[in-house]
């Protein structure tokens, strides 16, 4: 096991947790030691949510793990589905309990058959790094579950927002922010957001949406499915800065035959004034680490203001970030509580955080594309 300076990158199995944390109306059973889970637990905290559905763990004992013996989790399952009777339940394995050896697959097809409940052996990735990994399987997994009937639509508009999961920073005001959106330049609803907030009864209705909003690579998939099951397009990308939410308003009024509405050029007409206050920031060096979508965009953003905006993207081999030059030489970084201590304790550099992890729980958190995120961000480099 490798030695990590910081903290060690979430795996697969963590990012399957992260995004069936916001699911109402399924059950998770975590089938290992308690620790892994309470890990988890601690996680949610840190990320600036918590759990809306309802997660258990077996623990694990000694014999178990020697003679091999599953009915506890068969018991489980049986006493979950006649208590509270979800709609589903997810059955997750920690690496300790691929040692057993037991058939959990024919184990959960056993307790499926007699309690009439959908039971899901969820895969065991053991430690493999990639939380990516992770939630890009449980969001296909949940569109190929429930995604499946044709629901008939009204005269409403209605939209779905793919992706957003709380292992971004943020990612609440961010879904807000294009909900707000989607309200005021095409009243149009939103139907689901996946997977952070939504019931099983929302993913099943996802058919009645006029287009879908993929908010992260990792649910393009969900896109595709939806797509070539029910015909609903879908625009790629989260908007940041003006240039960039005209794109993503004209795109979206393209797939649904009608313009954005005026409060589009007046609202970006607002944020220019803002805007034009930050010429002092022309040539200013920035350096960049998060997420893949919040990286580039807010890289773009700041080479549209005339700064020499330095990308890196968190990825699942990152331990800490490098540096194509001295740390020295850069006037702002907009990054994880980390990476910011990494340039503070050398440099006294201007900071924003834009990215997970943080070292302390904290309050409201800002999100950054839309509108107001632009607003925001502008109002943060001013204080600077």
């Amino acid at each position: 096991m490798p030695l990590y300076k910081t903290l060690p990158p979430p795996s697969e199995r963590m990012g399957m947790l992260w995004a069936l944390s916001g699911v109402r109306d399924i059950a998770v059973i975590d089938y290992g030691p308690e620790g892994t889970l309470a890990y988890f637990y601690h996680s949610l905290a840190h990320l600036g949510t918590s759990l809306k559905n309802r997660m258990y763990t077996l623990g694990t004992k000694e014999d178990e793990i020697i003679f091999g013996n599953s009915n506890r989790l068969f018991s489980a399952i049986e006493g979950i589905a006649d208590r509270f009777k979800p709609e589903a339940i997810f059955v997750s394995q920690a690496p300790v309990s691929e040692i057993i050896g037991d058939d959990l697959e024919s184990l959960c097809k056993s307790a499926e058959k007699k309690s009439g409940i959908a039971v899901v052996l969820l895969p065991n990735c053991g430690l493999k790094i990639g939380a990516e990994k992770g939630i890009r399987y449980v969001l296909n997994l949940l569109t190929q579950m429930f995604a499946v009937e044709s629901m008939e639509k009204d005269n409403t508009l209605r939209c779905n927002l793919l992706g957003s999961c709380c292992d971004e920073y943020g990612f609440y005001q961010d879904a807000e922010e294009i909900s707000r959106m989607m309200e005021s330049y095409f009243q149009m609803s939103v139907n689901c957001v996946f997977p952070s907030d939504c019931s099983v009864e929302n993913i099943r209705s996802m058919s009645r949406a006029d287009i879908n909003l993929v908010l992260r690579e990792e649910a393009l998939d969900s896109a595709i499915l939806l797509e070539e099951r029910f015909g609903i397009p879908y625009v790629c990308g989260r908007p940041y800065g003006p240039a960039d939410i005209k794109r993503w308003a004209n795109e979206i009024g393209e797939f649904i035959k009608r313009s954005p509405s005026g409060s589009l050029d007046e609202e970006l007409n607002s944020a220019w004034v803002e805007i034009k206050e930050l010429s002092f920031l022309r040539g200013k060096r920035a350096y960049i680490c998060g997420s893949a979508e919040t990286a580039k965009g807010l890289t773009n953003l700041l080479k549209g203001l005339d700064m020499e905006a330095e990308c890196h993207i968190n990825t699942e081999d990152r331990d800490i970030a490098t540096f194509s030059s001295d740390i020295s030489d850069y006037d702002y970084v907009l990054a994880d509580e980390f990476t910011i201590d990494k340039f503070q304790k050398q440099s006294s550099v201007n900071s924003i955080r834009i990215a997970n992890p943080v070292k302390k729980i904290d309050g409201p958190r800002l999100g950054y594309c839309g509108i107001h995120g632009l607003i925001a961000l502008v109002n943060m480099l001013k204080k600077q």
